[in-house]
C-alpha cells in the first residue's frame, strides 16, 4: 500500500501527481484554513500532506481509486497540522486535535488521519447502535486501524465507525491565515 511510514516515496508521488494531472489540478486547498497549497514535483510535494479519506473534506479533494476503493485525495496545510495558524477542536468534546505533528509533511498517508484515536465517546461511536467500538473489539495496533472497516463489539456492524465527516467533526478556532 501507498504510506509514508514505508518509505514509499516514489510511488506515493508518482501516485498523487498522476491522479492529480488526470484531474488537471495543480494546486489545493487545506480543507480547513481553505489556505491555496501548489504542488511541487518533488518532495515535499505540498506544505503539508496528502491524506486518502472516504469523506471529501473539500470541494478541491480529487475523488480517486486506491486498492480498488474510491476515495478522495484529501490536504491539509503545515500551519493546520501543526496548529501553527489554527486550533483544531473536536466539536463533541472540544478537545485540541494535536495529532498532526505525528505525520511526515509532504507525503501522502493511505488512511484518514482525523480517524486516528478519537478524543471522546462520540468518536468511538458505533454508526448503527452508537455504542462504543473500543469496548468489546480487537484494540488498535497503529494509527491506519482507525480508518478501516472494523466490527462493533456492540451488534456486530461493520463499518467506517471513526471515519467520520471532518467538517462536521472538527472545528478551527483562533485562526490567522486564509
Amino acid at each position: 500500500g501507498i504510506n509514508a511510514e514505508y518509505g514509499n516515496y516514489d510511488e506515493n508521488r508518482n501516485f498523487v501527481l498522476s491522479n492529480l494531472t488526470t484531474h488537471k489540478v495543480k494546486t489545493v486547498h487545506c480543507f480547513l484554513c481553505l489556505r491555496v497549497l501548489p504542488v511541487y514535483d518533488r518532495y515535499p510535494l505540498i506544505d503539508g500532506l496528502f491524506f486518502l479519506s472516504i469523506h471529501k473534506s473539500h470541494k478541491s479533494a480529487v475523488e480517486i481509486e486506491h486498492g480498488g476503493q474510491n476515495r478522495f485525495l484529501c490536504s491539509i496545510c503545515v500551519g493546520c497540522l501543526h496548529n501553527y495558524s489554527a486550533r483544531i477542536e473536536c466539536r463533541y468534546c472540544g478537545g485540541e486535535w494535536t495529532n498532526g505533528k505525528l505525520y511526515q509533511l509532504g507525503t501522502l498517508y493511505s488512511f484518514d488521519i482525523f480517524a486516528a484515536y478519537p478524543c471522546c465517546k462520540k468518536r468511538s461511536q458505533c454508526t448503527n447502535c452508537k455504542d462504543n467500538v473500543l469496548e468489546g473489539c480487537d484494540q488498535p495496533t497503529s494509527y491506519s486501524w482507525f480508518a478501516q472497516p472494523v466490527s462493533c463489539g456492540s451488534c456486530g456492524d461493520v463499518d467506517y465507525h471513526f471515519s467520520k465527516p471532518h467538517l462536521s467533526t472538527f472545528r478551527i478556532t483562533d485562526q490567522q491565515h486564509q
